[in-house]
């Protein structure tokens, strides 16, 4: 990679507003799962895709996470549910929230920490 294009995504990394690991997931879910090469990528795009991002010790912690999160947005009889006890929700529930069809879902292990980013945007991926 050039200094100036390294330049050019540090400058688009220090327009976010969350930490430097999430940003960085961000980053991967756009190049490596959206398929848009580097010279395109800008904080604008990424806004336009309207990308959470959710952290934990493991993938599958950031998988709960990631559909607690949703489910609170999108589905708030489960997300009562949820509340009330948890235990009632089962783990197809969880799964059925990060339908794949619904969502552009993208997985990074980032050192000890793994991310999912969810995305309501659904691209065709660039073969």
């Amino acid at each position: 990679m050039t200094g100036g294009r390294l330049l050019r995504l540090l400058r688009v990394l220090h327009q976010f507003r969350c930490s430097e690991v999430e940003a960085f997931i961000q980053m991967d879910c756009v190049v490596n799962g959206f398929g848009f090469g580097l010279d395109y990528v800008s904080f604008d795009l990424v806004e336009s895709l309207n990308l959470s991002v959710y952290l934990g010790c493991s993938i599958q912690e950031a998988r709960r996470k990631a559909a607690i999160g949703l489910c609170t947005t999108y589905s708030r009889d489960l997300a009562k549910t949820w509340e009330e006890s948890p235990a009632a929700v089962q783990p197809a529930d969880m799964e059925a929230i990060l339908d794949p069809e619904k969502w552009t879902i993208h997985e990074v292990q980032f050192g000890d920490q793994a991310g999912l980013v969810v995305s309501p945007i659904r691209l065709d991926p660039i073969e």
